[in-house]
């Protein structure tokens, strides 16, 4: 699939096919990651649960890690 990258105000932006939303789910102000990867641009939905979640659990591993691989044992 081909997209054209087009100027939006002084960013550059693509339009998502119709099939692309379809198959992820997307609607009008869902939030997407980007991540640059080597020459190729990964897009990924962001789940804002998720996220939260995510990022409690980073804090709790790392303000409880000996704690946690005590548990683990």
């Amino acid at each position: 699939m081909v997209v054209k990258l087009r100027k939006v105000g002084n960013s550059i932006g693509l339009i998502l096919p119709k099939n692309v939303i379809d198959d992820l789910n997307l609607k009008e102000g869902d939030i997407l990651e980007i991540f640059g990867e080597k020459e190729s641009i990964k897009l990924v939905p962001q789940n804002p649960e998720f996220a939260l979640w995510a990022e409690a659990y980073k804090k709790a591993n790392t303000n409880y890690k000996n704690a946690l691989n005590q548990l683990a044992q």
